[in-house]
C-alpha cells in the first residue's frame, strides 16, 4: 500500500501471535505440513519489511487500525 506498505492479511494461517512467534499450528488444519509452510512463508515476508495484521488475536487486534481509521 502506498503510504503503509505491505500489509499481510493471514486470516486463518494463524490466529495468534504465538502461531508466527513459535512457529506452531493453529487449533485445527487438515493438512499440518502445508499450514507450517504457510506460517514459515509469511514469516518471510514479514522479516522482509511488512506488517501483519492478526484479526483474531486478541492482544494484536487493540495495536490495529479499526473503522473508522483505515489503510492507504
Amino acid at each position: 500500500m502506498p503510504d503503509s506498505g505491505t500489509l499481510v492479511l493471514p486470516f486463518d494461517a494463524g490466529d495468534l501471535q504465538e502461531n508466527f512467534d513459535r512457529e506452531c499450528l493453529p487449533g485445527e488444519s487438515c493438512d499440518n505440513e502445508a499450514a507450517l509452510r504457510a506460517i514459515r512463508r509469511i514469516n518471510s515476508i514479514v522479516r522482509d519489511g511488512a506488517s501483519c495484521l492478526l484479526f483474531h488475536d486478541p492482544v494484536a487486534i487493540q495495536r490495529i487500525k479499526l473503522c473508522p481509521e483505515f489503510y492507504a
